[in-house]
């Protein structure tokens, strides 16, 4: 049901949002955990939220936080501390 929402979407009703995400990254510490073996978004994608803490994972894919959760929580707790 997921995979036929997304392709449902017309990716150019995303546009502002986009715009509206990167001015906040611009302006609010970010962090970004990326699986790099996700099968619908490129690791590249992930760099272009403007944030100076992007962090990548070769070995997982999409579903991150449920893959390697402990790291996951890990990483966030170190960065909102």
């Amino acid at each position: 049901m997921m995979l036929k929402l997304y392709r449902s979407v017309n990716p150019k009703d995303f546009v502002e949002r986009e715009d509206r995400l990167h001015n906040l990254t611009a302006h609010v510490p970010t962090l970004v955990l990326w699986g790099d073996k996700d099968p619908f978004i490129t690791p590249e994608y992930a760099e272009q939220f403007g944030s100076a803490h992007v962090e990548h994972f070769p070995q997982n894919g999409h579903w991150l936080a449920v893959e390697f959760s402990g790291i996951v929580a890990q990483r966030l707790a170190t960065f909102l501390a």
